[in-house]
This record gives C-alpha cells, sequence and structure tokens, in this order.
C-alpha cells in the first residue's frame, strides 16, 4: 500500500501478522528530483559572468531557458552575459516593447530573447507565434517573466530564478532531470566564478 507523505515523499509499508502481534515494514522512498543550483551573486559583473560560463553548456542543455524573478533582479543582466558568451557582438537590451529581440551567432544559429512582461494572455502569447520560435532548430530562445505561460513550452527547458539578497542576488538553476548528469560539471564550472554556491 502506499501513502504519500509529502509532495516528494513515497511511503511503502507491507504488514503482516505473527501469533503475538502485527508487525509493519516500511520503507521510504523518494521520488526522483530536478537537480537545483543556488548561488549567490554579489554584483552584476558576477550575474553577467554567470550568463557567460553557461553559455559554455548550450549545446548540452535544453534550447528553451526560462528566466524568472522580480523586476531588477538581474534577469537582462545574465542575458546580457550569456550573449557575450555565446560570441554576439551587439548589446543585448530587455525587449519590453517588441516582445521579442533577435540575434545572430555562430554556425547560423539565433537567439531570440522574449520578455512576457507586457503580456496579457495565453492568447496573446500564441498570436506572436511563440510554438514556432519553440520548433525552430536552429534557434536557441531566453524568456523573461514566464511564469503566467508555463503551459506554453513544453519541457525539458532550463529553468532560472533571480532573486534579491541582503547582498547582491541569488539565482537559482534548476536542471531537468534528464539533464541531471550536468550538475557535477556545473558544479565544477561554477566554482571557477568564485561566487557562493550552496
Amino acid at each position: 500500500m502506499e501513502h504519500l507523505l509529502q509532495k516528494h515523499l513515497v511511503l511503502h509499508c507491507a504488514g503482516y501478522f505473527s501469533s503475538s502481534k502485527q508487525t509493519q515494514l516500511c520503507k521510504i522512498k523518494t521520488k526522483p528530483q530536478m537537480p537545483v543550483l543556488n548561488l549567490t551573486l554579489a554584483s552584476a559583473q558576477e550575474t553577467q559572468n554567470l550568463g557567460a560560463l553557461l553559455a559554455q553548456f548550450k549545446s548540452e542543455l535544453p534550447s528553451v531557458w526560462l528566466l524568472q524573478g522580480d523586476l531588477g533582479s538581474g534577469k537582462t543582466t545574465f542575458s546580457q552575459g550569456l550573449a557575450k558568451g555565446l560570441g554576439i557582438k551587439e548589446h543585448l537590451t530587455s525587449p519590453t516593447f517588441s516582445l521579442v529581440n533577435e540575434y545572430h551567432f555562430a554556425n547560423g544559429q539565433t537567439l531570440f530573447h522574449f520578455d512576457l512582461y507586457r503580456l496579457g494572455s495565453l492568447e496573446e502569447l500564441y498570436e506572436i507565434g511563440i510554438e514556432d520560435y519553440l520548433r525552430d532548430p536552429q534557434a536557441f530562445s531566453l524568456i523573461e517573466w514566464p511564469e503566467h505561460f508555463l503551459e506554453a513550452f513544453p519541457p525539458p527547458y532550463l529553468h532560472l530564478f533571480f532573486h534579491h539578497a541582503e547582498q547582491g542576488r541569488q539565482a537559482e538553476i534548476h536542471l531537468p532531470e534528464a539533464y541531471a548528469m550536468l550538475e557535477i560539471p556545473l558544479r565544477k564550472a561554477l566554482k571557477t566564478l568564485h561566487v557562493t554556491i550552496f
């Protein structure tokens, strides 16, 4: 018999009777969890450095990255570092009013940088052709403010969260389960940034 203890725990129990009492043997199993890397970024430069470093793993990670966080928490700063890491020469700015900006880099690839802050409904997102962008085999999509439209983004995707902190910012990198093998290489690479990882 199975009982869900919490979000991530499953309790398996098997009971049997002896002549004097009932004994239960129970084992707790954990469901596979998405690996999460937590970092403290002390400055805007460290936030850009994180983007540049993750650009080195682009070919090993999903082609859709979701950037979630409050205003001024570092999403666009991270994106600027990522663009530099990809070899994009143009200065990346947030597409708040254009909704999506397009940048070209090595081997005919395209970075689509979205800002969904001004969108009011899922229908509006489909109207701008989000499905076509996501299906482009030569495209890499970076999406700010995705939280109200998550159903539009089929997994797997890399999900990053940015938070204000007392000193700088905090970032969370949520790896899809299918990419869990990258956790150790990423941790090793992140240590070269000399940022706090926990």
